[in-house]
């Protein structure tokens, strides 16, 4: 019995000691990197090149955080982007340099935001510029907006103004106004006004329409 107990450990051990020196039976290594193609590359290199000239502001050949901070708060003030803070400002401009900077110099070339676009897939999100087509027929838009909510023609659109223009739809469509209606009204004018009155000021001007008008559609002119 024990004899036979001794030579079960030792099969066991040679077998173990044999499945240990062929190792696994499959690969575990990191698959090969997909080598993009010329014409992906090629796409790359266009939209890293606009990206590029866009941050790089001053044309130094580089881009730093305080051109950075600079595009943003630009993007801010032209409605690109809305209700960020100014602690969201900074740390967009850390996670711009943390995700670019290979070599953290501070400094993004090209050659480093290039890479990130082609390797990485990182976009940009630029707003597009219009043609001055595009501007004159977002204007037109704009203008037939405005003076469908400037009821009374005051040059502004005000909280009466809305609440007009919602009561003539209601009667048009004989929507009876309930009091949930009434409550949706008031909710609904208050969206309104938080939406494009830019000056908080109760007010909201063409001017204050059509710049909101281009950043909800991304675009500057």
């Amino acid at each position: 019995m024990l004899r036979r107990d001794k030579d079960t450990e030792a099969t066991s051990a040679e077998k173990m000691s044999a499945e240990q020196q062929e190792g696994p039976t499959e690969c575990s290594c990191p698959p090969e990197p997909v080598k993009p193609t010329a014409e992906q590359a090629e796409q790359a290199k266009k939209e890293a090149q606009e990206a590029f000239d866009y941050f790089d502001l001053d044309k130094s050949g580089y881009i730093d955080a305080t051109e950075v901070e600079k595009v943003l708060r630009k993007w801010v003030d032209q409605q690109f982007l809305r209700g960020i803070t100014e602690e969201q400002i900074k740390e967009n401009v850390v996670e711009f340099h943390k995700r670019l900077d290979a070599n953290s110099d501070a400094k993004v070339t090209f050659d480093e935001l290039y890479n990130a676009v082609l390797l990485k897939g990182e976009g940009f999100g630029l707003p597009r510029k219009l043609t001055p087509e595009e501007a004159e027929e977002g204007r037109k838009y704009a203008q037939q907006l405005f003076d469908s909510y400037d009821v009374d023609k005051s040059g502004h659109i005000d909280a009466t103004d809305i609440d007009k223009m919602c009561r003539q739809w209601a009667e048009e469509e004989k929507v009876a106004i309930t009091p949930e209606m009434e409550a949706r009204l008031t909710e609904g004018t208050a969206e309104f006004l938080k939406f494009f009155d830019l000056s908080a000021d109760g007010q909201v001007t063409f001017d204050e329409l059509f710049k909101v008008f281009l950043g909800a559609s991304h675009c500057e002119i």
